[in-house]
């Protein structure tokens, strides 16, 4: 905890947050969890939230930032994750669970997630609530139980005045939740770990967090590429990569987001026309950054 302390004495907040969750993979002490939520919280305070209404534009913001693995997002993210849990369609929801699986363990990730299980319906199917059972289990613990079980109530509620459609892929879902409860039952919440207090007297008279505009970018165009290479499977990466193109002029950004469209079966047959004659005819998505 003293390299926590060290952090908050200087306004690392992302250091501080990285400290606090290394420490919470050994000890899910609730304590802990309320001591990442208040740091968090600060750091939330200064940031603008996602646009959540243009779907593609705020998967690709979505998938940015949580592939640049800054702590201090976190909050922000899971407020976007909620609305299209809340909203739909669940092919929008998927990719961003799956980038949840990919995080430390975070009792933030585990709240929001049991928040979410107790709102509206839109954004659920079955491939949701398996990844969303699994990212509980990675990040939550014992002392959730109470809060889920009253989500669980609320969700049979809402399910009882819902539609045939949302009752169908609801089916399977008792069983995993229940599997969660069982999981979390063996769990035992630990004691808060040593130097607590001392964190806290540090955040009390920590530096405000950074403005976001002093904020270094999460990824630089050189570095998303990088990774695409590195998985030239992950066409969410690609849309990131696609819309940095467009940002700055680049026709390639266009060509992309056409080809990814035209692989998934979207588009209109004009878009594909338009595809095709930038590509001659040849080339993919999967090729498109190497153009």
């Amino acid at each position: 905890m003293k390299a926590t302390v060290r952090a908050l004495q200087v306004g690392d907040y992302d250091d501080a947050l990285a400290c606090l969750l290394a420490e919470w993979e050994i000890t899910r002490a609730p304590e802990l969890a309320e001591l990442i939520d208040e740091v968090s919280s600060r750091v939330t305070a200064t940031l603008d939230a996602l646009d959540a209404k243009e779907q593609r534009k705020s998967l690709m913001a979505w998938v940015e930032l949580v592939r640049g693995k800054r702590p201090s997002d976190v909050d922000r993210l899971l407020a976007a994750l909620r609305h299209v849990l809340a909203a739909g369609p669940a092919h929008v929801v998927v990719p961003r669970l799956d980038e949840l699986l990919l995080l430390p363990p975070d009792p933030r990730v585990a709240s929001a997630l049991v928040a979410a299980v107790a709102g509206p319906l839109g954004g659920w199917n079955r491939a949701v609530s398996v990844r969303a059972v699994k990212a509980l289990l990675r990040h939550g613990d014992a002392q959730l139980a109470p809060s889920f079980k009253a989500a669980l109530d609320a969700r049979k509620a809402r399910l009882v005045a819902g539609s045939w459609a949302e009752r169908h892929h609801e089916r399977g879902n008792d069983g995993r939740f229940a599997s969660v409860l069982e999981a979390w039952s063996k769990r035992t919440a630990s004691a808060p770990p040593a130097g607590i207090d001392e964190v806290r007297q540090a955040l009390s008279t920590a530096p405000a967090p950074i403005a976001a505009r002093d904020r270094k970018p999460v990824r630089h165009r050189e570095s998303l590429l990088a990774a695409i290479y590195a998985d030239p499977s992950d066409d969410a990466l690609r849309l990131v990569y696609a819309d940095q193109l467009s940002d700055s002029g680049d026709p390639r950004g266009e060509l992309i987001m056409l080809q990814l469209d035209r692989a998934a079966g979207r588009g209109s047959a004009a878009a594909r026309r338009r595809s095709s004659r930038r590509t001659g005819g040849r080339g993919s998505a999967r090729s498109a950054p190497r153009s």
